[in-house]
């Protein structure tokens, strides 16, 4: 109904019957796990939280196929839940990705390498590893998502896929532009692949933790 009354375009969610922009959520997390596979990691965990929507849903999904690929029989997904955090938006995702990286270092499962599904679990599972004095890379290598401003800040700078999020909003502008013009036109999502960015907090594994 709303469709019908006001042009919508939605950015960085789907619904069905909606024009949409979106990232590769899937594909993208099957890149960042399968480029910690290719350094030689063969456990690997994901640190996953509650997200608005089906992204974080996917990125575990593609970390799980790019374990598969590269025939790696163990998964390791550490969820933290939101009714545990006390903090508010990325402060909250921060001390989820804390909580979780705990969760997994509490296990003693010999991980070498962590999928955060977004940059905010990364940088609290970087906290959590600094804590227990966990060296990143050397002990522990870690890759996020999303390309967010902080990543590039951290100690040291996060490996990520970057998520491009102006060229989404450009895109978003002209799809609801000629959605305008043309009222008849077939609801269609749009697919952005997000790209690797290299940094320094993932490399060959030299210690067990």
């Amino acid at each position: 109904e709303l469709r019908v009354k006001f042009p919508v375009v939605l950015v960085d969610y789907s619904l069905t019957d909606f024009f949409s922009i979106v990232s590769d959520n899937e594909g993208g997390a099957f890149e960042a796990t399968g480029h910690l596979a290719s350094l030689g990691h063969r456990k690997i965990a994901c640190l996953t939280v509650p997200s608005f929507g089906n992204n974080y849903p996917l990125r575990v999904e593609g970390y799980r196929k790019a374990l598969e690929a590269f025939s790696i029989s163990d998964a390791f997904v550490f969820r933290q839940d939101k009714n545990e955090s006390t903090e508010t938006g990325m402060n909250a995702m921060e001390e989820l990705g804390h909580k979780a990286c705990r969760k997994m270092l509490k296990s003693r499962k010999g991980i070498t390498g962590i999928f955060a599904v977004s940059d905010a679990v990364a940088i609290g599972a970087m906290e959590a590893l600094r804590e227990e004095k966990i060296k990143v890379p050397e002990e522990m290598s870690i890759v996020g998502f999303d390309g967010i401003y902080d990543a590039v800040h951290t100690d040291p700078p996060l490996t990520t896929m970057h998520v491009h999020k102006e060229k989404m909003g450009r895109l978003a502008v002209k799809t609801l532009l000629d959605n305008i013009n043309n009222r008849n036109a077939n609801p269609k999502e749009i697919v952005l692949s997000p790209h690797l960015v290299i940094r320094a907090s993932a490399a060959p594994p030299e210690k067990v933790v």
